[in-house]
């Protein structure tokens, strides 16, 4: 198992426990099964007894914020329509920082606005499942929690 998987399920125990089943239930098909296969629920039942710890989060906080995710340096490299069409599907939370940061002349902003919403429902879906599945297990996870 991955320490930045530790860290997303010692976070995850923090929460309520029908949180923690909202955020499982959020999980593609392909994230179940991994998160199946590196036995998640048993990690996340343990981690729920170290979820009362005073532990200082800021550090780890600061770092993240700092470093761009790697996903988010491979979705730039993808064409502008490839981008708006990934970030439309997605309704991911970290959008607006990605746009800022690598959006600098607005096309992608505006392709979201104008071009995107034309195209066929299956055709943004079938482009997003292929943009999924080049992510790992814990860049899934990261494209969740932001």
């Amino acid at each position: 198992m991955s320490n930045p998987l530790k860290q997303i399920l010692l976070k995850m125990a923090r929460l309520s426990k029908s949180d923690q089943r909202w955020i499982i239930s959020k999980l593609s098909s392909a994230q179940a099964q991994r998160f199946n296969q590196e036995q998640g629920e048993q990690l996340l039942q343990d981690a729920r007894r170290f979820r009362k710890l005073n532990t200082d989060l800021q550090p780890l906080i600061c770092r993240n914020t700092q470093k761009t995710p790697s996903f988010h340096q491979r979705l730039s490299e993808y064409p502008a329509l490839y981008i708006a069409i990934v970030l439309e599907q997605g309704n991911y939370v970290w959008q607006e920082q990605f746009l800022t940061r690598f959006d600098k002349d607005g096309s992608i902003k505006h392709l979201l606005t104008t071009q995107v919403k034309p195209l066929k429902c299956s055709t943004r879906q079938v482009l997003f499942r292929q943009w999924e599945n080049t992510l790992s297990f814990d860049e899934q996870m990261e494209t969740i929690d932001g």
